[in-house]
């Protein structure tokens, strides 16, 4: 299946209101409402993300991070995060991702 698109494939992105501003903000956002599903035991883990505005990407730092994020590492502490748990940003999309997208939309509409 080929599409055709009316215009350049640049200026539909830039008149939809995603640019670095919005990927940035969008980025901070996911990882504010992130926050209560990665785990938490003395709070290194969850202190090291880091947004990356311009991909509109959250990444953690920690040395552990990929091992709690997949699962490898089971033994959750959710004493102060109860919902904690692998694949945390899909957790939050699945509990927040009506809110993330109308944060974002917001943020979209309000920039024009």
């Amino acid at each position: 299946m080929r599409f055709r698109f009316n215009k350049p494939v640049g200026a539909i992105i830039k008149s939809s209101g995603v640019n670095s501003r919005t990927l940035a903000f969008a980025a901070k956002q996911a990882c504010e409402l992130m926050h209560e599903f990665v785990p938490f035991d003395t709070g290194k883990l969850a202190s090291s993300a880091i947004t990356e505005g311009d991909k509109g990407r959250v990444t953690y730092t920690a040395p552990y991070a990929r091992f709690c994020y997949y699962g490898e590492s089971k033994n959750f502490c959710r004493e102060k995060h109860p919902k904690a748990g692998a694949f945390w940003d899909r957790l939050m999309m699945q509990v927040h991702g009506r809110e993330l997208h109308s944060r974002v939309n917001n943020f979209i509409k309000n920039r024009a």
